[in-house]
């Protein structure tokens, strides 16, 4: 059944059409149900199925994504992109125009947000496996602290490198 506030359309079969301005797609039951473009975040099309290019051409005017995937073992292997001026370009276009300072504190709150992830599961796994992190967890501390000084990509590159909690993990595991 598909309900009727979709983001995500998955089609695997054959019957996929336009109609006006609408997506036709036919369910598995046999049944035709009409869905507009301005629901749709993404199609996933998946395995042997069929999609009209008509269908194609309204998702793209209307900023729809379309991936294909493989039906068994589900590997991604295409994306359709309009080849004209779009959102992806803008995106791109806006990032190199971004000033120095702007890159930087992005990069840093990115960081940021990784390390404390890392420290709620170090917490997370030490409470619930009787393991001691807290030496890792105040490292993790410290190289928050460290983000705040980081004046260029390198330095940055090099505080997320430090944060590592890989290693950590052989006292769980062994």
């Amino acid at each position: 059944m598909i309900e009727r506030r979709l983001r995500n359309i998955v089609i695997s079969r054959f019957g996929t059409s336009k109609e006006g301005g609408l997506i036709k797609i036919t369910t598995s039951d046999g049944a035709h149900v009409l869905v507009s473009p301005r629901e749709v975040e993404q199609i996933i099309i998946a395995g042997e199925s069929s999609i009209t290019s008509g269908v194609v051409r309204l998702m793209l005017e209307n900023g729809v994504d379309l991936v294909f995937v493989e039906h068994k073992p589900t590997n991604f292997f295409a994306r359709v992109v309009r080849s004209d001026y779009n959102m992806i370009t803008a995106l791109w276009r806006k990032q190199i125009a971004m000033s120095k300072e702007k890159r930087l504190e992005i990069a840093r709150e990115i960081i940021d947000c990784s390390i404390y992830n890392k420290i709620r599961l170090l917490q997370s796994v030490a409470k619930n496996r009787c393991v001691d992190f807290e030496g890792e967890i105040a490292h993790l501390d410290s190289m928050r602290g460290a983000l705040q000084d980081a004046d260029n990509d390198g330095a940055l590159m090099g505080i997320e490198g430090r944060s590592c909690v890989f290693r950590v993990f052989a006292a769980v595991i062994s």
